[in-house]
């Protein structure tokens, strides 16, 4: 297992896929206020079963009762799984994604949607990113509403800068897909003119 330094945050990368988690650990502390000290642990690992799996605790107080006692808290722990058997791929997730809804107010909605890795490094680099999104969206890094279609655009928005190919299907053939930059607010929604 391998332990990488990257900007003052320690990971643990047990997949052996160093400069993806780079490349996406950089993205994360490249925002405004990203802060590394709130992590307590970020664990890339193997996964037997399924394709991925992630999960995020949030900090919470740690013992510290009494009058005039400052809580000290614990960070955030992050653990990223993905099979890395290579007969396991090409495959598919299906989880939320941003999905157009013109009479919305943004746009789009939350809908089901596939996400589809040729291999482990897109799978892996997905998962991970998912998850340091999650950290983002809520410390405020990113100003956007922390649902899981914003997080996966976030994650999908990392994973094309770092250069990993993820595929995303809708799951019903009249729905479209939001790209990335809309749903994140960083490329303005296209609207149509009437002349």
């Amino acid at each position: 297992m391998a332990t990488l330094d990257i900007g003052g945050l320690t990971i643990r990368d047990r997949v052996g896929v160093p400069d993806l988690v780079a490349a996406l650990v950089g993205e994360l502390l490249a925002l405004p206020g990203a802060d590394p000290a709130l992590f307590a642990r970020i664990t890339l690992s193997p996964k037997r079963v399924g394709i991925v799996h992630g999960k995020c605790r949030y900090p919470r107080p740690a013992n510290g009762k009494g009058p005039g006692r400052e809580l000290e808290r614990q960070g955030y722990v992050l653990t990223a799984a993905v099979r890395t058997d290579p007969e396991a791929y090409p495959c598919g997730l299906a989880h939320w994604g941003a999905i157009r809804a013109p009479r919305t107010k943004q746009g789009w909605r939350s809908g089901p949607v596939v996400y589809e890795f040729g291999a482990v490094p897109p799978a892996a680099g997905f998962v991970l990113a998912h998850e340091l999104a999650h950290v983002a969206l809520r410390q405020k890094w990113v100003a956007v509403k922390n649902t899981e279609a914003v997080t996966n655009a976030l994650a999908l928005h990392w994973c094309a800068r770092a250069g990993l190919h993820v595929q995303v299907r809708t799951t019903r053939r009249r729905d479209r897909l939001v790209a990335p930059a809309e749903v994140l607010g960083l490329e303005r929604p296209r609207q149509l003119r009437l002349w």
